[in-house]
């Protein structure tokens, strides 16, 4: 984990983290094996935070997910290569049905501006990109007090929306979401690009350039 913390410690944070006692609904979602019509054929894309930690995501159809690769096998490594991320429980590569990106509003809490959190507030809207079956769909999260909500007092996580407010239809399984401040763009390369682009089939390369708060 990037907090560098053992099991131990995740653990005694777990166990002091006050949850509801009839536990989380995570039911808000939508979810079908039939992608969405539209969206733009992508087969990998790379999430940029720095020109030193960088993750490439390859769609493998056969296997029906995104799976994911590193640039840093150790702390050590400065040959800009990527790497299978592996599961340190069963040395599998790690694979995600889902890859979603974020966009919200970020704080930074330290002068070094190496401690940084999300800012949102129930009510608040973003935009979002959803990659599923080697798509890319342009969507947005939602916070709000839907029907379910307001009939039982309890709050759930983001929904996934299109701009009328119906519901995205994930792909069943698990998801990886990316959070990135509002000014992080598309772009065709890890260094030196300047210009933001738009998402296209034309693209030679996806490059998720993270936007420094």
């Amino acid at each position: 984990n990037d907090n560098f913390l053992d099991i131990e410690r995740l653990e005694a944070l777990a166990y002091y983290m006050w949850t509801p006692p009839d536990g989380i609904d995570y039911s808000g979602n939508s979810y079908s094996l039939t992608p969405p019509e539209g969206g733009i054929e992508v087969d990998e894309f790379i999430m940029s935070y720095n020109n030193n930690t960088n993750a490439k995501w390859v769609y493998d159809e056969l296997a029906g997910g995104w799976l994911r690769y590193h640039d840093l096998p150790n702390m050590y490594d400065p040959s800009g290569e990527f790497y299978p991320m592996l599961d340190r429980l069963n040395q599998k590569q790690l694979i995600f049905n889902n890859v979603i990106v974020v966009f919200m509003p970020h704080e930074v809490l330290n002068g070094d501006a190496t401690i940084i959190d999300t800012l949102f507030e129930l009510g608040d809207v973003g935009d979002a990109w959803l990659f599923r079956d080697g798509k890319f769909y342009d969507i947005n999260w939602a916070h709000r007090y839907w029907e379910w909500e307001i009939s039982t007092w309890k709050t759930r996580p983001f929904k996934f929306i299109y701009d009328d407010g119906n519901s995205v239809a994930l792909h069943p399984g698990n998801t990886w979401v990316n959070f990135v401040t509002p000014w992080t763009c598309l772009k065709e390369a890890i260094e030196g690009a300047v210009d933001c682009l738009e998402p296209s089939p034309d693209l030679e390369d996806w490059i998720v350039k993270f936007g420094n708060p």
